[in-house]
């Protein structure tokens, strides 16, 4: 399966939870990935999911929600 990496404009057409998973994916993958263009695209992703929830006055996962949910090369991690 291939995912690709939520854009700004798409936001509006995914909710909260879904901005959740795609972060902690983001997020895990960009602690698990070894090249350092991956790392970069994955961190630039999950800061802009962090920021569309902020901005949705919704809670950032945490570290642990990351730890728990999110998955290597998930949707929404580049």
């Amino acid at each position: 399966m291939t995912h690709r990496i939520i854009i700004g404009e798409d936001f509006p057409h995914y909710t909260n939870d879904d901005l959740r998973q795609f972060y902690c994916n983001a997020k895990a993958t960009y602690g698990r990935c070894l090249g350092h263009t991956k790392a970069e695209m994955n961190k630039e992703a999950y800061e802009h999911y962090a920021y569309e929830l902020t901005n949705r006055e919704t809670d950032v996962p945490t570290a642990e929600e990351v730890d728990e949910y999110g998955q290597f090369n998930g949707q929404g991690s580049w």
